[in-house]
């Protein structure tokens, strides 16, 4: 579930940040969150970053600011970020991990990144301008000790908000978002932050499978496919 938080309301609320008044196109600035020319530095690329480990003191059980890199810890974008809108990430993914069983990444969600120094905004010809200083890319099996992260997750059925439709995780409307209010808390409620199906678990009960969009669960296999192959 680390996607919908740490890649889509990350980003989110960072794009509200830079620029408030814009809120058409939000899909496909989010999505192009890639390494660009218009940073002269760019880190190298960070752990991935999860919700839940197997243990207590695992680095997956950290708030998501601090499983980040250093360097992007202390890049000025995420150093903003945790002081505007540290609460309200903290707090809807501390939601996401009461609901998530897994204890390793799953459902296409794992991210890394890496941080841009040394940029600028402004567009040089015709190439892609990265205006956040962030790039982002998927985990692969070789960042997790050889095990992918395309089966579905299991989530909690009883668990989730009663006014949603069945196995929608998102949003919930009883979480505190500070400082997301008004329209911006309307446009973080609207995010399409994961595809689910209901099934039943090896012991007869209700369980959801779900992969971050814009993956869906396939239900003959439960491995992540594709929304739009």
């Amino acid at each position: 579930m680390v996607r919908m938080l740490t890649g889509q309301v990350l980003f989110l609320l960072s794009f509200l940040a830079v620029c408030p008044t814009a809120s058409g196109q939000l899909a496909k600035f989010i999505d192009r969150a890639l390494q660009s020319d218009n940073c002269m530095v760019w880190s190298t690329w960070g752990p991935c970053t999860w919700i839940k480990g197997p243990t207590p003191g695992h680095r997956w059980n950290k708030p998501y600011f601090r499983q980040l890199s250093t360097l992007c810890q202390k890049g000025i974008f995420f150093s903003k970020l945790e002081d505007y809108f540290g609460a309200a990430l903290n707090s809807a993914i501390d939601y996401l991990r009461s609901i998530t069983q897994d204890t390793k990444p799953c459902g296409m969600c794992a991210y890394r990144q890496s941080c841009g120094y040394k940029c600028s905004r402004r567009k040089h010809s015709n190439k892609y301008v990265n205006r956040l200083f962030v790039a982002e890319r998927l985990c692969e099996a070789n960042d997790l000790n050889g095990i992918g992260q395309d089966t579905a997750c299991h989530t909690s059925y009883d668990l989730l908000p009663k006014r949603n439709d069945e196995c929608q995780i998102w949003p919930n409307h009883s979480l505190r978002l500070p400082n997301v209010t008004g329209e911006y808390r309307n446009i973080v409620n609207d995010i399409k932050l994961a595809n689910c199906r209901k099934t039943v678990d090896s012991r007869g009960r209700n369980v959801c499978r779900c992969c971050c969009h814009p993956y869906r669960p396939d239900p003959k296999t439960w491995k992540c496919v594709p929304v739009n192959p």
